[in-house]
């Protein structure tokens, strides 16, 4: 059996401050320390999805427990058990006694992973250079068979993976009179599937004075291995990154992916030893802006914001996009409720699609009105998700929170080089 901290973070800071030790369980202890009150479930989509024990944080708690104690053996069943888990955080949030419920799934799914030829083609993602191939394949069989499936079957959007990655267009942008020096953590999603996102950041960082760092031996997070079982591969791909960018002098590491800034930040120091002042300069895009952005901006017209799960639960980043997005004068419409999760769940929304849309759906319905036509979110799977779900809606656009940004740094620069004209007419 192996060892859990199951308590949050706020806990083992404030136990490691007063000199007091953490306690370490195993998973047998897991009824023990869980209050049984069934908060978590309050807010999990899958169990909104599929309502019983089983499908709930607390159930999957137990099933893991039973798991390593031996009074259950690994099953498909079992596995879609704990699988259908989001990983969104919304139990950690909600759980009066602070278990660290995220962490405990992720060790727990190590019994179960997804298969063996999973993990050998996950072993790939240690070689940037072997993903780079691999997603070249991919770009061609999403054009010769992927986009006529999908026109004729229920199969779900995806965008067409780039003909260059983000990565390897650029390297370094110098400034002799920098105001900063910034390194940009890509992720997959972006450097295959969004570079416009990532080339709207860094022109906005360039415009602000920064001198940017892209690292080419970049690899992927780690985090859809470890939604997988494969805490191993996983690891290693902590262990690469880190050698890249903890010796770095740079003021911080930007990521545009709440999933990767997530990992990199909090669950890294879970997985390996990382040096003490590494998670504080990775920096969601968000919290930089919000910063930093000292330049003009211009946009007209109602606009909702979904709160990506990762981004407003783990990294308690809610203000800032909304205070950047009021900052272009935008009309900025607010929901009542909880903000709920997209459904996207990254591997989670290929593997169980029926059940990623479903939720999305009601994601999309609470945040989209039908008279407003622009959506922004901070996450580049919610964008995917949304993009899926909303593909039939007409006039309605999707927008990562950088590329609204660099259309209102636009409209703001045209607007002034009209007035000057005007003048000098």
């Amino acid at each position: 059996m192996f060892p859990y901290n199951l308590l949050g973070n706020n806990e083992r800071n404030r136990r490691r401050g007063t000199g007091e030790r953490v306690k370490r369980i195993v998973a047998d202890d897991l009824t023990e320390h869980c209050a049984r009150c069934g908060a978590c479930k309050a807010r999990c989509p899958s169990y909104g999805f599929e309502p019983h024990e089983a499908m709930s944080p607390r159930g999957r708690l137990a099933l893991i427990a039973m798991l390593e104690t031996g009074r259950l053996s690994p099953s498909h069943k079992l596995r879609h058990r704990i699988d259908t888990c989001l990983h969104c955080g919304h139990c950690d949030a909600s759980c009066p006694v602070q278990l660290d419920i995220q962490e405990i799934l992720f060790r727990g799914k190590t019994r179960i992973p997804s298969g063996r030829v999973f993990k050998r083609m996950s072993r790939l993602s240690l070689n940037p250079a072997r993903t780079d191939l691999l997603f070249n394949v991919a770009r061609v069989a999403h054009s010769l068979v992927y986009r006529p499936l999908q026109r004729i079957r229920n199969y779900r959007y995806v965008p067409a993976p780039a003909k260059v990655p983000f990565r390897n267009r650029h390297k370094l942008f110098r400034d002799v009179d920098a105001r900063g020096r910034v390194a940009l953590f890509v992720g997959c999603s972006i450097n295959y599937l969004y570079p416009e996102i990532g080339e709207d950041l860094l022109d906005i960082l360039l415009s602000l004075g920064y001198e940017v760092v892209i690292r080419q031996g970049e690899s992927c997070c780690g985090a859809p291995l470890r939604e997988m079982g494969f805490h191993d591969v996983a690891a290693d791909l902590a262990r690469r990154n880190l050698d890249l960018f903890a010796k770095m002098h740079v003021e911080a590491i930007i990521s545009a992916c709440p999933t990767c800034t997530l990992t990199l930040k909090l669950q890294y120091p879970k997985m390996i030893t990382v040096p003490r002042d590494f998670a504080s300069r990775v920096c969601d895009v968000n919290q930089f802006l919000s910063r930093t952005l000292d330049i003009e901006l211009l946009d007209q017209g109602p606009v909702a914001y979904h709160d990506p799960c990762h981004l407003a639960g783990a990294l308690s980043v809610r203000s800032e996009p909304r205070e950047l997005i009021r900052s272009t004068g935008a009309s900025l419409l607010e929901n009542s409720g909880e903000s709920l999760c997209c459904g996207f769940g990254g591997a989670f929304g290929f593997r169980h699609y029926s059940m990623s849309r479903e939720i999305g759906t009601s994601c999309v319905n609470q945040v989209l009105p039908g008279q407003v036509h622009r959506l922004v979110t901070s996450c580049p799977g919610c964008k995917m998700q949304f993009d899926d779900i909303l593909g039939g809606r007409e006039g309605t656009e999707v927008l990562h929170i950088v590329q609204y940004l660099r259309r209102a740094m636009t409209r703001a620069s045209e607007q002034d080089e009209c007035v000057a004209g005007s003048l000098q007419e």
